[in-house]
């Protein structure tokens, strides 16, 4: 699969993230789809299935922030993964300072370009320290 498909797909989850377009991230996704966030990031835990992730991370980070987005800046690719490294920026609920922390997603998509696996890694102290 030629990487311009790759990235294609990823924008268009973050895209669906940004809208809350919960028919746009299934169908992006396989239906045994795992989402691995870190241990000590808002909700972090492993979700499995689109209606898991869509629960627990989706709906969990509207009620959790006023603003929340992830902006990718640099992207790497391999025989079946992409590699994003960016930075989350957000506002918690009830808070006015705007917090900025590097991550990085690796994303698994199979060979119909669907996304598989999803795991995280970010400075989970720095959004920690902003909510508390």
């Amino acid at each position: 699969m030629p990487n311009s498909q790759k990235r294609r797909t990823i924008k268009n989850m973050y895209q669906a993230f940004k809208s809350a377009d919960y028919k746009a991230f299934t169908d992006l996704c396989t239906p045994d789809i795992i989402w691995a966030q870190n241990k000590g990031f808002p909700n972090g835990t492993i979700s499995h299935g689109p209606q898991q992730i869509i629960d627990n991370v989706f709906k969990s980070f509207s009620a959790q922030w006023d603003a929340f987005t992830f902006n990718p800046e640099h992207y790497f690719y391999t025989h079946d993964k992409v590699i994003v490294e960016g930075h989350y920026v957000g506002t918690p609920k009830g808070k006015t300072q705007e917090i900025s922390a590097d991550a990085c997603h690796i994303y698994t998509l199979t060979e119909d370009n669907l996304i598989s696996h999803f795991q995280q890694y970010t400075d989970t102290k720095t959004i920690q320290d902003a909510i508390s």
